[in-house]
């Protein structure tokens, strides 16, 4: 599984307000990670007998993102995009809340409501090259 976008969180566009470059880096990091990332799982694929796959977490964010960009244009301000929801849950101390129309939960990681259509496309991505019952996904012993 790759990362997504790092540029797109709050706190990338929150230091770019001071260092523009900033977010043209994250975004640049993001795609060279997951890049090299899917070549080593390719590499791996090669040389082992193994069947390892690269998710696309990125593309699912980018997916995600689409959405949520289409709702609020259609109605403005349904989904917080660029501020977070909170300062995160560091020390504990305080009860967790949450908020089904941020998209952040702080200033890095999504909601649990975005990590749950997440791991609903990681399912449907497993299921679907996975699954014992699709024959053709069944590897072949040399």
């Amino acid at each position: 599984m790759g990362i997504p976008d790092l540029s797109q969180t709050p706190y990338a566009k929150k230091v770019a307000e001071k260092n523009p470059k900033y977010r043209q880096e994250m975004q640049r990091i993001s795609i060279e990670h997951n890049h090299k990332l899917r070549q080593l799982v390719e590499l791996m694929n090669l040389q082992q007998p193994c069947r390892i796959m690269f998710f696309d977490v990125n593309n699912t964010m980018d997916n995600i993102m689409n959405v949520v960009n289409n709702i609020n244009a259609r109605k403005p301000g349904s989904y917080e995009v660029n501020k977070a929801f909170s300062h995160g849950y560091i020390f504990g101390n305080a009860p967790l809340e949450i908020d089904p129309h941020y998209v952040f939960v702080d200033e890095v990681h999504p909601t649990q409501e975005i990590h749950h259509i997440i791991a609903m496309e990681l399912h449907h991505f497993i299921y679907k090259n996975f699954n014992p019952q699709n024959k053709s996904i069944l590897i072949s012993e040399p």
